[in-house]
């Protein structure tokens, strides 16, 4: 367990049990570490799955109290048919190799939904673009024996975060217990572009008109993409603020690595613009843009004005300078603190 909690492997161990003089340490790795290994792997995929299954039913009890609907999740435990219960959830995807944002070349990867109130996982998906064992096995041109095959995915790697989502909904939905109605993820286009109605089977359903096909603003049609079947209400998204903060950031990084003539921007200070810019959107995330959308924009120059000492666009809630004033003490700027 402490190899695999490191991302070590059978090599690791030889090594490990040669150290401390084990007999067979040398040979641990062919002998006996994949046994070990597949017999933990079933019991931590065991614990794993309960444990995601108890905070599932903890998120729904707490959203049908949000509901009101607290009777529902008696109903529901002595099997009897609910009305689906609309879940808010956090997703991200993870790869078992590192990803430079422009290369994905990982063989597995791993996605996680949290539940909104709970803050637990209450599902994940996990895909593989090959197996070890069936690759062995056909490379030495021999039968494949019987294993637990991981082998589920054959795309890109970077479409594996969008084919996760896809079957964390659908399998939502088909449970007939709750839906996934709200996904906060990074601004992800091609999974908002996936998690929605193909345009042509709404028109063969009668539930759009050919004339009302969306348009680009060139007026020519927009690519059919939706892939959800008709059945499932399509979720609605919303965007993480920390993805939003670290886009902002790697722009002001940048300006941080060019020459002085350039850019006044040095590290400290892309550092201090991109904690404020946070600090910012967690002011205004919860204000509609469509009925205060000037002040929303009358507010975004607080974190560049911060750093020039003005504060007149600033929030109490993350402003030093606001904090002192109210405190009565005196304030000091980042760049004149004293030693």
């Amino acid at each position: 367990m402490a190899m695999q909690e490191i991302g070590g492997c059978g090599t690791e161990i030889d090594v490990v049990c040669s150290f401390l003089n084990l007999p067979h340490g040398a040979t641990f790795k062919n002998c006996t570490f994949r046994k070990i290994e597949d017999k933990l792997g079933k019991v931590i995929r065991n614990i794993a799955g309960q444990s995601i299954k108890d905070a599932l039913d903890e998120e729904i009890r707490l959203q049908l109290k949000k509901d009101g609907r607290e009777g529902d999740y008696e109903k529901m435990k002595r099997g009897e048919k609910i009305d689906r219960v609309n879940l808010t959830v956090l997703f991200d995807m993870g790869w078992s190799k590192r990803a430079s944002g422009t290369r994905y070349d990982s063989k597995t990867g791993h996605a996680f939904i949290i539940g909104a109130l709970t803050r637990k996982i209450i599902g994940m998906k996990v895909l593989s673009k090959e197996c070890s064992v069936c690759k062995a096995a056909h490379r030495a041109t021999k039968p494949v024996q019987q294993h637990d095959c991981p082998h589920n995915y054959n795309g890109s790697s970077k479409s594996m975060e969008v084919q996760a989502i896809y079957e964390i909904v659908v399998e939502g939905w088909n449970s007939n217990v709750y839906f996934i109605g709200t996904i906060v993820s990074d601004d992800d286009t091609t999974m908002k572009a996936q998690l929605k109605h193909s345009f042509k089977e709404l028109i063969e359903a009668n539930q759009m008109r050919k004339e009302d096909w969306p348009r680009t603003k060139g007026n020519s049609k927009k690519a059919d993409t939706g892939r959800l079947p008709l059945e499932i209400t399509p979720p609605n998204f919303l965007a993480d603020p920390n993805h939003r903060k670290k886009v902002v950031g790697k722009h002001l990084y940048a300006l941080a690595k060019l020459a002085k003539k350039e850019s006044k921007v040095d590290k400290a200070l892309a550092l201090r613009l991109k904690d404020y810019w946070g600090a910012y959107l967690k002011q205004v995330r919860d204000r509609n843009f469509k009925t205060e959308g000037d002040d929303i924009m009358r507010l975004s120059k607080a974190p560049l004005e911060h750093c020039f000492n003005n504060h007149e666009f600033c929030s109490k809630t993350w402003c030093y300078k606001l904090q002192a004033d109210e405190k009565g003490i005196e304030y000091y700027p980042p760049e004149s603190r004293p030693f």
